[in-house]
Parts: structure tokens; sequence; C-alpha cells
């Protein structure tokens, strides 16, 4: 690593600590508990990685859903880095992930029963 990397990640570093220290909302906790719910419970994988467009799954994925960029592990950083101002823009990403679930597995599905 060069030395500016190194004073970036410093500074990063610094700002991590102090943002990391303040307690979570209430409202983030009860987010966090139901993203652990569904990402213990779903066992596919096209809702857990980043979108990957060049696959035949993600393609195939795509042309069923509505909204094919909402994915767990957006979600989950969305959570980490604190970008959710309010629980219902989680819910309805939450919201969003099982619609498109649905339109992709159908009714049948564990997830949908």
């Amino acid at each position: 690593m060069d030395p500016i990397d190194i004073k970036i990640l410093t500074l990063k570093q610094k700002i991590d600590q102090v943002y990391y220290k303040q307690t979570l909302p209430r409202w983030m906790t009860i987010a966090w508990d139901g993203f652990r719910i569904v990402d213990n419970n779903t066992h596919s994988v096209i809702f857990m990685l980043p979108d990957d467009p060049c696959t035949e799954d993600y393609q195939d994925y795509a042309l069923k859903v509505e909204n094919p960029t909402i994915n767990l592990e957006t979600i989950k950083q969305k959570l980490q880095y604190r970008y959710y101002t309010s629980l219902q823009e989680f819910v309805n990403e939450m919201m969003t992930l099982f619609d498109n679930w649905v339109a992709y597995k159908g009714e049948n599905s564990k997830m949908y029963t």
C-alpha cells in the first residue's frame, strides 16, 4: 500500500469509530432482526448475491421480476452503512424482495407459504 492509501484507510477507521459508537435506533434493531430471519431462511443464491447481469440465472430472474436490483446483500449493506432513515424504507425494500421472490418462484415456494 502506498502512503496515500494508508492515510485514507486511517481516516476512514477514525470516522467509523466515531460513527459506529452511536447506539442503534430501536427501529434499526427490529430491521436487523427481520433481515436475519429472511436471510437464514433463504436458500436461493439469486436473492443473496449482488446482481450479475452476465449470468443466465440473472437474465431469467430479471425477465420475471419488476425490480431485479433488490437483493439481500444490498439490503444488508444498506443496514450496515445506515442508509435507511426509517423502518418503512427497510420494509418497502424487503416487500419488493418478497414480491420478486413470488414472481420468480411462484406462490408454492417455501418463502411464500
